[in-house]
């Protein structure tokens, strides 16, 4: 997917680097512009679950089947497996204070989305967790754990619907992996997380939409086997984010692509397409939208706060949007497995 020139989104540089250094076409569909509630309908349907799909992701997993391939290779789970910050608290324990402190500057200097304080302050987090005995970590998440967890999701969502995760959080185990180190244990967690696991099942039935098969090469199991038994400071070699994956690729990935220190940033077209798509929600979520009557929202906040997208939505941030496509995806979702008569679409 490309975009016109100038948005952040805009990967066309490295598409040239690919076509220069290996001589071989690639196809690109152009959007000025993104959508979201276009076929709604029809993406939830065959997801079975309330997330909705740019019309571009639909348009682009359409031209893959007609040219005939039937796999996609998602690269989806490199960022989580390859560059993990778990390992600066095994260079803790191990004593290595000067290569800890050179790691914090590097991988700062190799992220240009983030200022260097997170990398700290997350350091910071991740050894007094990894410090704290069992029980404290259950009172905390027992009582900080409960205010953060429900002031994080969005307003319009009751206080009882926004309590229940948490309370299914509160019920299963938090065993740590005490043979492994840091960085493993963090693959292992990412490897099992519920949340990815949710989003690789969305990605797979959006491929079998169109008869294609989805791959993560990531997450092939020798491979997470390899990276969580390894050190993570020979992952991320010398503190560079990816370090072991780009030295691996070199002579086979451009430069400009394997060194890279940032990404595509798609915030501005995101929050767009949420904007466009604004009286159509209201539309959809009105004060007894089925979300209100099941007891998941409350829907006079939530009309307000729709209402108040234009002046709330800044392109420092996709969250806002998301958790407003999110809603509207519940809310569709809700129509067509609930049996209601009312059309999504009205």
């Amino acid at each position: 997917m490309t975009f016109p020139a100038g948005p952040a989104a805009t990967d066309q540089y490295f598409l040239e680097e690919i076509r220069r250094s290996y001589g071989v076409s690639v196809d690109t569909l152009c959007f000025s512009s993104l959508r979201l509630l276009a076929d709604a309908e029809k993406v939830i349907w065959h997801l079975e679950m309330p997330h909705l799909l740019w019309d571009a992701q639909e348009a682009l997993l359409e031209r893959t089947r007609r040219a005939g391939c039937r796999v996609i290779l998602d690269g989806f789970f490199g960022d989580q497996m390859l560059s993990g910050q778990g390992y600066l608290v095994d260079l803790a324990y191990q004593g290595r204070w000067l290569t800890l402190r050179r790691n914090l500057r590097e991988v700062a200097a190799w992220t240009s989305d983030v200022t260097p304080g997170f990398f700290r302050q997350q350091f910071r987090r991740d050894l007094l967790r990894s410090l704290a005995p069992a029980w404290l970590l259950r009172h905390a998440r027992k009582t900080l754990g409960r205010w953060r967890s429900i002031e994080r999701c969005p307003p319009w969502y009751t206080k009882t619907f926004r309590q229940r995760p948490f309370e299914r959080a509160l019920g299963r185990p938090y065993p740590r992996q005490r043979q492994m180190s840091q960085h493993g244990e963090q693959c292992y967690r990412y490897a099992t997380s519920g949340h990815y696991l949710a989003q690789l099942q969305y990605k797979t039935n959006a491929g079998l939409m169109h008869n294609l098969d989805t791959w993560w090469p990531f997450r092939d199991r020798d491979l997470v086997a390899f990276l969580m038994a390894i050190p993570g400071d020979i992952v991320n070699w010398r503190g560079i984010p990816k370090g072991l994956l780009r030295h691996a690729m070199k002579g086979v990935l451009p430069d400009a692509i394997g060194m890279r220190r940032g990404k595509a940033d798609f915030t501005a077209l995101s929050n767009q397409a949420v904007l466009t798509e604004q009286s159509s929600m209201l539309r959809l979520l009105t004060p007894d939208c089925l979300a209100a009557q099941a007891g998941f929202v409350d829907g006079k906040i939530l009309q307000d706060r729709l209402k108040s997208l234009p002046s709330t939505l800044n392109d420092d941030s996709a969250v806002l949007g998301w958790q407003a496509s999110d809603v509207v995806a519940l809310e569709i979702w809700l129509r067509l497995f609930s049996g209601d008569a009312r059309s999504p679409s009205e």
